[in-house]
């Protein structure tokens, strides 16, 4: 039975580590982030808010109807309408009863606008063309979000990448200490190295020390950006994938994908700017035009009821305006609409050049960087391989502890820097992707 329980027993602990942990996968937190970032539900909002624009910009000529109802008491003597008063008698002395009337008049009336100008056209294009834009902004967001997480997650895995350095390094120098200490008692080595392997040991903690706090503060900004709420979880309850991970991701053939300017989402934003720009105008040139509008009302006057049920009448017609003069308010809004729109154009032609250059930009850094990271590689292979032969010719003397304490520093930056060579490698593909408007989750 001592077997079974040492099983469950185990069971049960493996069980409470799970529920007490969550590993996140890169493509996991680029999904979240894609759905619950902040960006993404304020774009969200933006875009709901569109809709209920578009929709009263159509409403505004759809038909008006409206029901209004007025009161009214009049109270005069009765002389004063040339009616036979009734004498009465009081404090005043005689006088007239008062002639008092309560009075309700009620309508409904429908307006139904015919003709604008045209602008009922332009104003539907523009809010066409506006919820059309909210799209193109809610699409940015979602790519920025994935790059934002993407770029948090990879820092994050290399800052736990930097603590196995740290503590292989911390292992090496105190497994150098213990052998320090060991031939200085039989005499063959000087007590000043056991000093100076304590003052390495020491230095090695602390630098642990900091790559886990480096590792906190990378997990937390990983899961700001994937869009957990506080409290949720916390780097003390986060696995993250390893190494390996980004290596396959590397190892994947390297991005081709060369893209027009027109893709980028900067281009489409500023472009569709443009298209609103110019139906603005045309908005602008229907302040110029005649408006026809037809009406119909019924009504019930002078009604004594508030309900009503007197004698109604109805009046129907055609309303035409044509604007002469309104205090330059047409003329300038015209201006206006045009120099927008002239400025508008200039935008999309500065936003063509900018986003060709951060596009050639962004594709030579990934180039690069691709092929720097097989430089760092073997780097780390090299220097990590001389490590262990100076280690060996200084177990047997032949050189200083300084020396092989210089290898050691240089192994240390070898494998940090091919960490981080990959990390940035893996960053510029994304921020290349972006810039043409290709980035998606990782699959």
């Amino acid at each position: 039975m001592a077997p079974i329980n040492k099983i469950i027993t185990v069971s049960l602990f493996l069980a409470a580590a799970n529920a007490f942990s969550e590993h996140i996968k890169l493509s996991d937190a680029e999904k979240m982030a894609a759905k619950k970032s902040f960006a993404i539900l304020a774009s969200q909002k933006d875009r709901q808010i569109g809709a209920w624009e578009k929709r009263k910009t159509i409403g505004g000529y759809l038909p008006n109807i409206a029901f209004s109802s007025s009161y009214s008491h009049t109270e005069a003597d009765a002389e004063a309408f040339g009616m036979d008063g009734f004498p009465q008698t009081g404090m005043s002395g005689t006088g007239f009863l008062p002639f008092m009337e309560n009075s309700f008049s009620h309508q409904v009336r429908i307006d139904q606008p015919l003709s604008n100008g045209g602008a009922e056209i332009f104003a539907v294009r523009i809010a066409n063309l506006s919820t059309q834009l909210l799209e193109l902004h809610q699409e940015d967001a979602r790519q920025a979000a994935i790059l934002n997480v993407r770029r948090a997650y990879l820092n994050a895995v290399a800052a736990a990448e930097i603590i196995t350095v740290e503590e292989l390094a911390l292992s090496w120098a105190d497994k150098n200490l213990s052998e320090a200490i060991t031939r200085s008692t039989i005499g063959t080595l000087p007590e000043t190295d056991i000093l100076r392997w304590e003052a390495e040991v020491l230095d090695r903690k602390a630098r642990l020390k900091k790559a886990e706090a480096d590792y906190v503060s990378s997990v937390l900004g990983l899961l700001y950006e994937a869009g957990y709420g506080p409290g949720q979880i916390g780097p003390d309850t986060v696995t993250l994938e390893n190494i390996e991970r980004l290596e396959t991701l590397y190892e994947r053939s390297p991005v081709d994908t060369v893209g027009p300017v027109q893709n980028s989402p900067g281009y489409k934003i500023a472009a569709k700017l443009t298209e609103i720009a110019d139906e603005r105008k045309n908005l602008a040139i229907a302040g110029f035009i005649p408006r026809l509008n037809a009406f119909y009302s019924l009504a019930w006057p002078q009604d004594s009821v508030l309900i009503p049920s007197g004698e109604r009448y109805w009046t129907a017609g055609l309303r035409l305006d044509i604007p002469l003069f309104a205090g330059f308010t047409t003329s300038s809004s015209y201006k206006i609409a045009g120099i927008e729109a002239e400025k508008s154009a200039l935008d999309l032609a500065r936003a063509a050049r900018q986003i060709s250059s951060l596009t050639g930009s962004n594709r030579a850094q990934y180039e690069a960087s691709y092929d720097n990271v097989a430089a760092a590689r073997k780097r780390k292979q090299v220097i990590e391989k001389t490590l262990s032969m100076m280690q060996k010719r200084y177990d047997g003397g032949m050189i200083s502890q300084t020396e092989l304490l210089e290898i050691s520093i240089q192994v240390d930056q070898a494998r940090a820097g091919y960490i981080q060579s990959l990390v940035m490698c893996l960053i510029h593909e994304a921020q290349y992707l972006k810039s043409i408007g290709k980035l998606e989750v990782t699959q």
